[in-house]
């Protein structure tokens, strides 16, 4: 973790590189080296290979990645573009996740609640939405969060968005719980209207799954493309891989929910159903993987805990990819050869005194 000294610095160095050692008025400084991944901890020289292979995996790719490796149980951290934003994309599920069951934890909410599925809760890319009997279905708060999370449900996100009081309230809990470094503030609904160019929404009690698929297609392709490039320059909805990374090392640690909703964020998470090529993708089989995805225009995301074998501990990765240009497969193939990266530095031979 750096000193609050030496971040301006390094942030007027611009790209921050590897950490050389070196002393000012008795600070230690990163001196930047172009291109390379940021700065580890000072005196933790030894992860430097880890954040040069990091580096040029993501220039491999092109684009602007971004990436947070972090050993649990040590604390050891390598990232890239650490201190940056990126857009979330369905990663912010996590932290709608995570404030809805510190609801739970508080007596606000019960998981057995039960919800009534209107016409007007429907949104695209949406399994719920799929089904012949979604209007009308009955759904407890419990299969809300396991629908959001295991298959990245945007009606599921949506309802529950709403029970924990919207974006504003759920950054402001997550404020509450020293969750730094990231923001949620549009539902699905707004974000896929703005990344579609959708400037105006009809009342939300008007609104259908059908028209609003409709005003998306209205759109005309050179608008679209406008939207896209606003939206990914957007501070709404965003976080820094420093702060997705922390996020997930405080949940696998145990100390942001109580014991019985951390055990039940972390189970369902294990059971993730999108990203298989991801942060999974590369790593042996039978690897566990408690995870999330995130997906739009331009962007492939995930961020997830790894247990690495026999007594390594866990891993915390986040990244997020923005490389429009690329093929969806070179995005998801570039999340799990930085996932595989980590794993193998971590749970590899010597690990144990490095």
């Amino acid at each position: 973790m750096r000193t609050p000294l030496v971040r301006p610095l390094l942030q007027g160095l611009g790209t921050v590189g590897l950490w050389l050692g070196s002393l000012v008025y008795g600070v230690p400084v990163a001196w930047a080296v172009p291109g390379a991944v940021d700065a580890p901890p000072a005196g933790d020289l030894v992860l430097e290979p880890l954040g040069r292979q990091v580096t040029r995996l993501a220039e491999r790719l092109g684009g602007r990645v971004g990436a947070a490796i972090v050993h649990v149980e040590s604390g050891r951290t390598v990232t890239l573009k650490g201190a940056e934003r990126f857009s979330m994309a369905s990663v912010y599920k996590l932290p709608i996740a995570i404030a809805v069951l510190d609801r739970v934890d508080g007596g606000e909410l019960n998981l057995e609640r039960k919800l009534t599925v209107k016409a007007s809760d429907l949104r695209p890319n949406s399994p719920l939405a799929e089904r012949r009997d979604a209007v009308g279905s009955v759904l407890s708060v419990r299969e809300l969060i396991e629908l959001m999370m295991i298959y990245s449900d945007n009606s599921a996100s949506d309802l529950l968005l709403s029970l924990a009081g919207g974006g504003e309230a759920v950054t402001r809990r997550l404020q509450t719980l020293k969750i730094t470094g990231l923001r949620v503030d549009r539902p699905e609904l707004e974000l896929l209207a703005d990344g579609g160019g959708v400037r105006q929404l009809p009342a939300a009690s008007d609104l259908t799954l059908e028209r609003f698929e409709r005003l998306l297609a209205a759109v005309s392709p050179a608008a679209r493309e406008e939207a896209q490039r606003q939206f990914q320059s957007d501070p709404r909805d965003t976080a820094t891989p420093e702060a997705v990374g922390r996020l997930l090392v405080r949940l696998q640690r145990g100390d942001i929910l109580k014991p019985e909703s951390n055990r039940l964020l972390l189970g369902i998470m294990e059971r993730c159903a999108t990203g298989a090529k991801r942060i999974p993708g590369n790593l042996p089989s039978g690897t566990t993987v408690a995870h999330k995805t995130g997906t739009n225009p331009g962007g492939y995301n995930d961020a997830g805990i790894v247990t690495l074998p026999g007594k390594a501990g866990h891993l915390a990765v986040a990244v997020f990819v923005q490389a429009p240009g690329q093929p969806p497969a070179e995005r998801e193939r570039l999340i799990a050869e930085i996932a595989r990266a980590g794993f193998d530095y971590f749970a590899g031979p010597g690990a144990a005194v490095r």
